[in-house]
């Protein structure tokens, strides 16, 4: 990871995503606010006595990341002003010669935000380019990202992609894909599905075949399951409920 990108993440995860300054919230009213997305816990106990089932839990709960990176994001740069243009939130920082661009636009229902970056990727130059973009309701309970990785000064591809919905029944779907390159057609996956009662299922898929699985009831019981590239079960583990 280059410099740039490195200074990119750890604005993001540092400082936040998104605000505007005290001095502006009376000319900005109405401008984006934190946004609360569902947390992905599992019925499983963290002291379960079965290793596979803390494994799955941890593996499982292990999304929270991808959606506690973008709620890094929600917090705001306090302090920092923004500019305002009908809908469309602009906050802009300059390094050198690196550069950065947030960008939020209030759709409505929905926030749409995008970081462009700008300076030296390792090699050659890039100009505005775009690195993270994603659309949200206002409510939290569903929405997407994608952070794209660059081949050179014109050229990018998505590296990783994130999605989550909640339904009326409050089924939470949490959907992770990740490519290797701008050639690769088949990205590996990763879907939860999160019930009410925190029971749910998990699919991890490489090049679009199924290699593991894994399911747990409200009682904490549950399975995992290992498949090989025909899709026959190899190994199966299971465990009862929490103690």
């Amino acid at each position: 990871m280059n410099k740039l990108l490195c200074f990119v993440v750890l604005i993001g995860l540092g400082f936040g995503f998104y605000g505007c300054d005290k001095e502006d919230e009376e000319e900005t009213s109405g401008s984006p606010t934190k946004v609360n997305i569902p947390k992905i816990e599992t019925s499983i106990s963290a002291n379960h006595p079965d290793v596979n089932a803390r494994s799955l839990k941890t593996s499982v709960e292990s999304l929270n990341y991808m959606s506690g990176m973008f709620m890094n994001f929600y917090e705001g740069f306090e302090g920092y002003e923004w500019v305002k243009n009908g809908n469309l939130y602009t906050y802009q920082e300059t390094y050198g010669t690196e550069s950065f661009k947030y960008t939020v636009l209030d759709n409505g229902s929905t926030y749409t935000t995008k970081f462009y970056i700008s300076g030296d990727m390792g090699g050659f130059t890039i100009n505005n380019g775009l690195m993270f973009e994603g659309t949200y309701t206002k409510d939290g309970k569903s929405g997407s990202w994608k952070v794209y990785d660059f081949v050179n000064a014109t050229s990018s591809f998505v590296d990783v992609s994130y999605e989550w919905s909640t339904s009326t029944a409050g089924v939470l779907t949490s959907l992770m894909k990740m490519w290797d390159s701008a050639t690769d057609q088949i990205p590996d996956s990763y879907e939860v599905t999160l019930n009410s009662d925190k029971s749910g299922t998990s699919i991890f898929k490489e090049d679009g075949l199924k290699i593991w699985s894994g399911l747990w009831a409200v009682d904490g019981s549950g399975e995992q399951k290992y498949y090989n590239e025909s899709g026959e079960v190899t190994e199966t583990f299971t465990w009862t409920k929490n103690p």
